[in-house]
């Protein structure tokens, strides 16, 4: 036997610290590379050079309003999602234009659910802004209809409900400050 098992697995042991030590050094030059990458994209991108209001304005017109919805619903094939997502550039001037956010499609999403957290974020990034509501569902959800128009109450310029009524159910709408 020409190795011992010990030796061996010694020889084991330092291969495996040598690869785990490359992988970090690898890591270390993908990141440093991506960021490279992203610094280039960004001078290069025409966008970029443009005034931040320039920018805000372009996107507010990205915004496509159908006439019968009258508001842009939370869909990452339409803006203001779909400009949110395509770089951090983007990202971050979409977050800093309130009028992305201020028009909301609400289409029947129970309160437990990722999108009615997706709804009141959206209301958030309107900032102080009158909002234009379109609340779309059943009775069922009267109670989160309730609450989100409650959150924004103070701030509704434009207000639509569709609620499908259940025979059996009552549905009210808060009192409201205008």
């Amino acid at each position: 036997m020409p190795f011992p098992p010990s030796e061996l697995q010694k020889e084991i042991a330092a291969l495996s610290s040598e690869i785990e030590a490359q992988k970090a050094i690898l890591d270390d030059l993908i990141g440093r590379r991506n960021r490279a990458q992203r610094n280039l994209n960004a001078v290069l991108d025409p966008m970029a050079r443009l005034p931040l209001e320039l920018q805000s304005k372009i996107f507010v017109h990205c915004l496509c309003f159908d006439e019968d919805e009258g508001a842009s619903r939370p869909d990452p094939k339409l803006a203001p999602m779909l400009v949110f997502n395509v770089c951090q550039l983007w990202r971050d001037i979409a977050l800093s234009t309130p009028e992305l956010w201020s028009h909301l499609r609400m289409e029947g999403s129970p309160r437990g659910s990722n999108h009615f957290q997706l709804y009141e974020i959206w209301l958030e990034r309107s900032r102080s802004l009158p909002v234009s509501l379109t609340l779309e569902g059943t009775s069922v959800l009267a109670a989160d209809v309730n609450y989100l128009i409650d959150c924004s109450a103070q701030r509704v310029e434009e207000l639509s409900l569709l609620l499908l009524a259940d025979p059996h159910d009552e549905y009210r709408i808060p009192q409201l400050p205008f």
